[in-house]
């Protein structure tokens, strides 16, 4: 089964969600999967969100996230 997530043109909202690095690099995966900017803050400080983020951010081709 797929599923499709579809929102109108605009769309603007504030979550506030509690603050854990699963639901941190969770964020952070699907914001790198939206096609516009979207603004996270009060990510989880610790080293496997700093390591998500050289990941989705990052221009190397391989990267190694152990």
């Amino acid at each position: 089964m797929d599923y499709r997530l579809t929102t109108p043109p605009t769309l603007a909202a504030d979550i506030t969600l509690p603050a854990s690095k699963s639901i941190s690099n969770r964020l952070l995966l699907m914001a790198a999967l939206c096609d516009r900017p979207v603004a996270l803050s009060d990510l989880a400080r610790c080293d496997d969100t700093r390591v998500m983020q050289a990941a989705l951010t990052g221009d190397a081709e391989v990267i190694d996230v152990q």
